[in-house]
């Protein structure tokens, strides 16, 4: 599998992460959550406590400077760990990520944040919505209404999909004016949650019910009348789709590095597990049947190359900033990944047999299934590769039209 460079400083995150997952309690943790379908509150408070909540923020703002690459490769440790706390962390990522990505944000703002976040703050996002899905481009943009009232805003709609929203402080959503925002466009902000539920303004319904990431507790967020004071509105956007593939595409797919994370675990456990199944009668074990080789190999190979794009993806933003080419990249290795969850989960899972569904290995099969329908699905992701390729401007093509 693919290895990667590092500065010392990304080292130092890289084995802290390490020390986190390697902790016995940390599986077993993890395993109850997953049974019990609750969220795994003793591993994020390890979390937190690492100080791995900063990864985010820059070195001016008490981060530890380990720019998008070092915290590509965290994510995928943490993931491989613990795939609900990948997912749940990486939407923490992407709203305090986001709050520093913006030149809009004021720098009153970035210095809250930084504040919340070193007092154990979490933050996680509320972009999704019913019927925004990604299956499509203009499916994307925002439904749920911002209000312009004195001093601030107040937030109508239903966010759904809003992973780890259980634990959250804050949720980053995006809204439209009414009165003012562009078809297609948002405002962005960050909603005081435990105010907004003790004020009865906001609803959390437990809606999870998925076979994988059982513990990301990605349940629903009603807003109605959600308060927002203007000092946490971020900004504002005319294209919603270009600020969520362009701009910040490297933390809105940022759950992408934790099921990269997931398939990498799975694949090591299905290679431990091949190794140690010797069938009755038998005097090797099936890590040497022909079909066994052929399927893991090829999804070793195909994990190489979508772990090479992501990883070229976040050294070009680092160099360069968020564009069009990173935005390739990523959508690329979005395809690579969708196509690899098929791969393992049909044929390296046959091989496994039915005697591995139970455990970690069937954990980590479960988290892992749900990569390819995460925004943007593999499918679209494919489709918008195509669509640059062919020079066809995506908004264009009839099947992306909103009505």
């Amino acid at each position: 599998m693919l290895e990667f460079g590092r500065t010392s400083v990304q080292q130092q995150v890289v084995d802290a992460c390490h020390a986190l997952i390697d902790r016995p309690e940390f599986e077993q943790r993890a395993a109850v959550s997953d049974e019990t379908r609750q969220l795994g509150r003793e591993n994020l408070e390890d979390w937190r406590s690492a100080g791995l909540n900063r990864l985010a923020l820059p070195p001016n703002y008490g981060g530890p400077g380990i720019g998008a690459t070092g915290l590509m490769q965290a994510q995928m440790i943490i993931g491989g760990g613990d795939g609900s706390l990948g997912l749940g962390t990486a939407m923490h990522y992407h709203a305090t990520g986001a709050v520093m990505l913006w030149p809009e944000v004021s720098e009153k703002l970035r210095e809250f944040v930084a504040e919340e976040v070193d007092a154990g703050k979490f933050f996680c996002a509320g972009i999704s919505e019913p019927g925004v899905h990604g299956a499509t481009l203009g499916s994307l943009s925002p439904r749920a209404l911002a209000h312009r009232v004195d001093g601030g805003y107040r937030l109508e709609g239903i966010k759904g999909a809003v992973t780890y929203v259980d634990a959250a402080d804050y949720v980053y959503v995006s809204a439209r004016v009414p009165e003012r925002t562009p078809a297609g466009g948002a405002i962005f902000m960050l909603l005081p949650l435990q105010a907004a539920l003790e004020e009865d303004e906001a609803t959390i319904e437990q809606t999870w019910r998925s076979d994988g990431m059982r513990a990301s507790c990605t349940n629903t967020l009603d807003l109605h009348g959600a308060w927002v004071p203007d000092r946490l509105v971020m900004h504002e956007v005319p294209d919603f789709v270009q600020a969520f593939l362009l701009q910040e595409g490297h933390l809105s797919t940022s759950y992408h590095n934790a099921y990269l994370g997931v398939l990498r675990a799975y694949l090591e456990e299905s290679g431990r597990f091949l190794t140690n199944r010797v069938p009755a009668g038998y005097g090797q074990s099936m890590a040497y049947d022909p079909l066994a080789q052929l399927w893991l190999g090829e999804a070793l190979a195909m994990l190489s190359g979508a772990e090479s794009v992501q990883q070229s993806a976040h050294q070009l933003l680092d160099a360069e900033g968020p564009g069009p080419r990173v935005a390739g990249l990523l959508l690329t290795a979005k395809a690579l990944l969708g196509r690899l969850t098929k791969l393992a989960l049909a044929e390296v899972s046959e091989e496994n047999g039915l005697s591995a569904r139970t455990g970690r290995l069937d954990r980590l099969r479960r988290d892992a299934a749900l990569a390819p329908i995460q925004p943007p699905r593999t499918g679209l992701a494919a489709q918008l590769l195509a669509q640059q390729f062919l020079g066809v401007d995506p908004r264009q093509v009839p099947a992306l039209q909103r009505r």
